[in-house]
């Protein structure tokens, strides 16, 4: 999997020690510029270092409306999402969690793809959500769509995702999933969902 597994901004040990050149968007539109560490997805706050002064600080999470780092002069952007994941052994039931995630953007689009990362037991898991596009001001929700246990391909590895995005787009763009090739996400990455919803599915919005 060439792009899906070169760079996974939340990986648990290599990367949160180490600080990253970057800005912080407070949720008043702020923007802090200075050194992140980035954090787990589940963490209450980010660690900042403000680029004049050197001064370290934590900022919660509640006040951060994004964030965005360079690393090898390319651009990752983050936000703060609340998360939508399915019950266990109930597909079709979520629960959406109380607080907010720091998710990293994938791509942006007429959908917005996102991913987070998680060890487990030496196990990773890489998770992805996305959002859609409305015209209503409201609370977004990332959707759960799809979980990549790296080192684990057991027979159509995408079927998860095949599945949630049937159960999601089935009355308002039902092409959608049949589209999706599995060859393509492994050279492109899940960033292709962007551009395939957007071709096929963009003109219905």
């Amino acid at each position: 999997m060439k792009k899906l597994v070169i760079l996974f901004m939340f990986l648990p040990f290599s990367l949160l020690a180490k600080y990253f050149p970057g800005s912080v968007t407070l949720n008043n539109e702020k923007v802090l510029k200075g050194s992140i560490e980035i954090p787990s997805y589940n963490d209450d706050y980010i660690k900042f270092k403000d680029e004049k002064t050197g001064k370290k600080e934590k900022l919660s999470i509640d006040d951060v409306k994004s964030f965005e780092i360079t690393e090898d002069n390319k651009l990752y952007k983050y936000t703060t999402l609340r998360l939508s994941n399915p019950k266990f052994l109930k597909p079709k039931d979520f629960k959406i969690d109380d607080k907010k995630s720091w998710v990293c953007i994938m791509k942006e689009g007429k959908i917005t793809v996102y991913q987070t990362c998680e060890s487990v037991r030496g196990t990773l898991y890489y998770r992805y959500y996305f959002t859609q596009s409305t015209s209503e001001k409201e609370d977004e929700i990332g959707k759960y769509i799809y979980t990549l246990l790296r080192g684990w391909v057991i027979g159509d590895r995408y079927k998860e995702l095949k599945y949630y995005l049937n159960f999601y787009f089935d009355k308002t763009c039902p092409k959608f999933a049949k589209a999706i090739v599995n060859e393509d996400l492994d050279n492109i990455g899940m960033e292709k969902l962007v551009d395939v919803y957007d071709k096929i599915c963009g003109e219905n919005e």
